[in-house]
């Protein structure tokens, strides 16, 4: 039994695409050695930026020699029959043995079909499977015939064993197959020999190479969550985390309870049981790059109530909870615009990390009907005159 290595080593991979690659190349290579008759015991693909890799754990170190019997014509066929017949096997008529059947006396014929090396069928698959690569988008480059999603640069094809590692012989378009891989094209950009797939996956991460995709992800994150937290910056936490204090309504309630499932407000201004309490960025309103348009329009608003509160000679002003209600469900209806946006990003600071029931999140509930649609209910709001939706007292 061996074990088999493949790496195919191009310039850079569209990120979409290289999955799914790395499972093409399992699945045509090894298909195409079951086909051959040679078999193994696992296999396991993997991808990065620049490889695909294969690896092959007890295969075959040749596949088996077959012997088939072959039904063929009777034996008083016409003699052109008989040559077909011969033709197609590779036999000759001295190799054909003629039997007694309830249906008269027929040729039949045994082909012996020879076992193979390994290492011929390994090379016959993988120059078949680099030829007709299903690649999405793919490109020719140079003088050459081939075409990759990206040029190709090298082939490593190695079968290893306790008495060592082997060289696939194989050349396609001029590159000829070896046993060497190439590091980080910046922090490590020499070749690297390697000998069998604990050499190679040891040998890429000190050349600060990791094959595995999700230990590559978990490496990220966990870097990335280390250094933000030691900044000091966090996302998707509660308000009264980030701001350090809590604000207190009637009756002793806190703003972290009453908001414990979700914001609720008028217009993202002001909630119930909280007077004269209000919000200014994107609590649930409508988000834009501008931001001191938006906040001059907020405060435009703000201004607009304090002004109402005032002509009335009353003290507070405060959201009714029917229109709190009101807007929360405006800004349900209109926030599955942005589902595809937040889903579909990479995960970051203005979709959650990708956390779309996070309560705490940036863009948590927020207006999905865009700025100017945003500003313009504002406006007629207070047109309108009537107030609906707060409580003037």
């Amino acid at each position: 039994m061996t074990d088999l290595l493949i790496e195919l080593f191009s310039e850079e991979i569209p990120a979409r695409m290289q999955t799914r690659a790395a499972n093409d190349l399992k699945k045509l290579v090894t298909d195409g050695m079951v086909e051959a008759g040679l078999t193994y015991a696992s296999a396991a693909a993997f991808s990065t930026p620049r490889r695909l890799t294969l690896t092959v754990e007890g295969m075959l170190d040749a596949s088996p020699t077959t012997v088939e019997e072959r039904k063929g014509p009777k034996a008083d066929a016409p003699e052109k029959a008989i040559e077909g017949f011969l033709r197609g096997a590779g036999l000759t008529r001295d190799d054909l043995e003629e039997r007694e059947t309830p249906k008269g006396n027929i040729f039949f014929a045994k082909i012996t079909k020879e076992g193979r090396p390994a290492a011929d069928i390994v090379a016959e698959v993988l120059e078949r499977t680099i030829r007709n690569f299903p690649w999405p988008k793919s490109m020719r480059w140079g003088n050459g015939t081939l075409k990759w999603v990206r040029p190709l640069h090298s082939i490593l094809c190695i079968t290893s064993s306790e008495e060592g590692a082997t060289v696939v012989p194989l050349e396609v378009d001029g590159i000829i197959s070896g046993n060497t891989t190439h590091g980080h094209r910046f922090l490590s950009p020499g070749s690297i020999t390697v000998n069998n797939f604990d050499d190679y996956t040891s040998k890429l991460k000190s050349a600060h190479v990791v094959l595995d995709a999700q230990e590559r992800a978990d490496a990220i994150w966990n870097d990335a969550t280390n250094q933000a937290f030691a900044t000091g910056f966090e996302v998707g936490t509660s308000y009264t985390r980030r701001a350090g204090y809590d604000v207190t309504g009637k009756e002793g309630k806190k703003l972290s309870d009453k908001w414990e499932d979700g914001l609720k407000t008028l217009h993202g201004f002001t909630t119930n049981g909280f007077p004269n309490c209000f919000f200014l960025g994107f609590t649930q309103g409508a988000v834009t790059v501008n931001v001191p348009h938006a906040l001059n329009e907020q405060a435009k608003h703000i201004s607009h109530l304090l002004a109402e509160v005032r002509t009335r000679g009353e003290h507070t002003v405060e959201a009714t909870p029917e229109g709190e209600q009101g807007w929360l469900d405006e800004v349900q209806r209109t926030s599955r615009f942005g589902e595809r946006f937040r889903a579909e990003c990479t995960p970051g600071y203005y979709n959650n990390e990708g956390k779309q029931a996070n309560p705490n999140g940036f863009f948590t509930s927020g207006y999905g009907g865009g700025p100017i649609k945003f500003f313009r209910i504002l406006e007629q709001w207070r047109e309108n005159g009537t107030f609906d939706g707060v409580k003037i007292g």
